[in-house]
């Protein structure tokens, strides 16, 4: 398992993510959509 918590990004003055917590479990596949790209995470097994 992944697990995030509280993550926060910031570009100097803006902040794009705020206090993000997240887990994934093993086996499955997650992604984020930005409006600069796409983010994906794996739970990989084995």
């Amino acid at each position: 398992m992944i697990s995030v918590e509280h993550l926060t990004k910031c570009y100097g003055d803006v902040t794009a993510i705020d206090a993000l917590s997240f887990e994934i479990d093993e086996g499955h596949v997650y992604g984020f959509l930005w409006p600069n790209g796409v983010y994906i995470y794996l739970g990989r097994k084995g």
